[in-house]
């Protein structure tokens, strides 16, 4: 309070959305970014030693179309410790046709040391999961 006036001072440290703050960064880095956070915001942080991780990760999204999700297929035999899919919609939602970053069904997620094996599990599972509209 400063000459009878009130001042709200906001402090909202916030990731990314769409898991890339909370599973995709933490998965490539062997860093939990929220547990961070957190300590950070209530001055705990001291001496905290990383180890260093060579991972590699790539997110890729499924966009939303103009309609009602009929059926959403995943292939169980594609999903691994090191590939992720998780959708955001569920069967019988309504979706309007992609026109920002928040419209999205879906991603595949892969997470490799390898760069080249994280863009071919990519490019060969990505069409396994469909929603079907």
């Amino acid at each position: 309070k400063k000459n009878n006036t009130l001042y709200l001072v906001e402090l909202a440290g916030r990731g990314a959305g769409f898991d890339v703050f909370s599973k995709f960064l933490p998965l490539i880095s062997n860093i939990n970014l929220p547990k961070i956070l957190v300590l950070q915001s209530i001055d705990q942080l001291k001496n905290i030693k990383f180890k260093k991780q060579n991972n590699h990760g790539i997110i890729k999204y499924y966009p939303s179309k103009g309609g009602k999700i009929k059926k959403i297929i995943t292939s169980k035999n594609v999903l691994s410790h090191k590939i992720f899919f998780k959708k955001f919609v569920k069967v019988g939602q309504k979706t309007n046709s992609a026109k920002s970053d928040g419209d999205r069904n879906g991603y595949l997620m892969v997470i490799h040391s390898n760069y080249q094996i994280c863009r071919k599990s990519i490019k060969n599972n990505y069409n396994k999961m469909r929603f079907v509209y």
